[in-house]
């Protein structure tokens, strides 16, 4: 049966199956909407909400969806069906606060201190809303750079009061490129900013691109796609 196959591949039976693809109901309409339907879909769509990819590269599989899926509450997390997975998850027995703890409380002293750094160099644009921080090569040997160091980093500046968009330059270490992170919140697209301005895309509130060019180029262009979208960063609500 390809629910027992599923369960045994993949760990998930046929209610989380469900849950994964409640909103895309839409894209399965002309097929027979069977198990083993959503499933293909779940593999095969790149746009899916939750990706089989995505969430079962490591062993401990469980303890991968609910990191996931907690990343999730950050940004569009008004979907109901990631809190009903969560719910499925506690049920068979995941530590959350383990979890945790060794996501988020394991950092590097050195990850600390360049997140410091990070932050002094900051420059926000209270007349936009904005903020920006960047990262050179040169600054992340300083700070004995390690490829997941700067997780995060782009998000923290949305803390600040009044500043609803975030942007991060990071200078790549191994293609001669600059890397675009970019955090929202409300209803600024910052995936059109993404598109139009750095060749990349995501969704509304968290997207990304590249830029080849310097650290002051990739500023300059930052700087005109505020200016351009000034309104939207100054509209209401």
């Amino acid at each position: 049966m390809i629910e027992t196959e599923i369960t045994k591949q993949f760990g998930l039976n046929k209610t989380i199956i469900n849950a994964l693809t409640f909103s895309h109901s839409k894209h399965l309409k002309h097929r027979t909407n069977s198990l083993k339907d959503k499933f293909t879909f779940l593999k095969h769509c790149p746009r899916i909400f939750l990706t089989i990819d995505q969430y079962f590269s490591l062993h401990q599989k469980k303890d991968k969806i609910f990191f996931t899926l907690l990343s999730r509450f950050t940004y569009n997390s008004n979907n109901r069906e990631i809190y009903f997975i969560i719910s499925e998850l506690l049920s068979k027995g995941i530590d959350k606060d383990e979890i945790y703890r060794k996501v988020f409380n394991t950092y590097s002293e050195s990850r600390l201190r360049l997140m410091g750094y990070v932050l002094s160099q900051m420059k926000v644009y209270p007349d936009y809303h904005a903020a920006l921080i960047s990262l050179t090569k040169a600054e992340q040997s300083q700070f004995d750079y390690v490829r997941g160091d700067s997780e995060g980093f782009v998000n923290i500046p949305l803390s600040i009061k009044g500043v609803i968009f975030s942007c991060f330059l990071r200078e790549d270490t191994e293609k001669p490129m600059i890397k675009i992170s970019l955090r929202s919140v409300g209803t600024f697209p910052c995936n059109q900013l993404a598109a139009e301005f750095f060749g990349g895309g995501g969704h509304l509130n968290a997207s990304g691109g590249e830029f080849y060019g310097t650290m002051d180029e990739a500023r300059k262009v930052f700087e005109q796609a505020l200016e351009k979208y000034k309104p939207l960063l100054n509209a209401k609500g």
